[in-house]
């Protein structure tokens, strides 16, 4: 199954499970949850599932919940005391539409109580899956919270610290995607960090690579304008554009060499019979593919 059909599947689930919400934070809820968008991160712990064989609707309510938070952390980005942005993807942001007070309370709602509830009710799963899928959760709660109070009062005075800023901020959240497909799949410890490491990596070069779109991207393509960044503290504050160019493509190479050593651990482990899923992590190979090749595709690089 391709990825638009992994979408497709996703926003069926998301519009089944919210379908007997009602009134107006019900409708809110329903608009937010099931706006137009990439549904990366779901996708992400859902092919990280199938690489230990675990059906879809295992993952499915853990998976869409991670949907659910990167939901509510873009209605608080947005916000007048954040970024103070009026629009998302061409069209008025969440607080222009219904008030910053009801976008505050529906980002709290998707974010405190049904993400959790969604993964507290899967029977699919054993209670301690779900309680370390609900740990997962709060440590990238963390790293969305932190890495948006730097984004905001502590600018980055380094790469490293701009590499630190992005994996908290986008980072750490592909990494609970990531380790919840490992959990669902009783990975073994150091195969969960392989996961978390690689969702931090991948985390890390899908915003550097909207740092190269601020400055390369072609809007008419990517439908997002660009030279939003002048402000922020970007990877080009500290190279020319070649090397920052090469620098956003070797942090795929960073995720793709935490497959390496994750299907590593899995053909070690399929040797001495117990391991019976995807030895070479195909599906998360994929979805390497799937985002660099989207943003490559948005871009106008030969300008550089």
């Amino acid at each position: 199954m391709n990825a638009v059909d992994l979408k497709t599947e996703i926003r069926s689930y998301l519009t089944n499970e919210l379908s007997g919400l009602d009134g107006e934070m019900g409708e809110m809820i329903k608009m937010v949850a099931l706006r137009k968008g990439g549904l990366l991160r779901p996708q992400i712990a859902i092919r990280s599932g199938e690489v230990y064989g675990e059906p879809r609707n295992h993952i499915m309510p853990a998976a869409a919940g991670t949907e659910l938070v990167h939901a509510a952390s873009l209605i608080f980005d947005d916000a007048p005391f954040m970024d103070n942005s009026n629009t998302r993807n061409g069209e008025a942001s969440f607080h222009v539409k219904y008030g910053t007070d009801k976008a505050v309370l529906v980002a709290l709602e998707l974010t405190n109580s049904i993400a959790p509830k969604l993964n507290s009710t899967n029977l699919y799963l054993t209670p301690e899956m779900r309680t370390n899928i609900q740990s997962e959760f709060a440590r990238a709660a963390d790293g969305l919270c932190v890495g948006q109070f730097d984004d905001l009062h502590n600018a980055p005075h380094s790469l490293d610290e701009v590499i630190e800023l992005h994996r908290k901020k986008t980072g750490d959240l592909f990494a609970a995607a990531a380790v919840i497909g490992g959990i669902a799949g009783s990975a073994p410890e150091n195969e969960i960090e392989i996961l978390r490491s690689f969702g931090h990596n991948l985390g890390i070069a899908y915003q550097m690579g909207d740092d190269v779109y601020d400055v390369f991207g072609n809007a008419d393509k990517g439908g997002k304008p660009t030279g939003q960044d002048k402000d922020k503290v970007t990877l080009f504050d500290f190279m020319d554009s070649p090397k920052a160019i090469d620098f956003w493509r070797s942090c795929y190479s960073n995720a793709e060499a935490d497959l390496r050593r994750l299907s590593s651990s899995l053909e070690l482990r399929e040797t001495q019979g117990n391991f019976t899923g995807i030895v070479n992590a195909m599906p998360l190979h994929d979805i390497i593919s799937y985002v660099r090749d989207k943003q490559e595709g948005i871009m106008d690089l030969s300008a550089a």
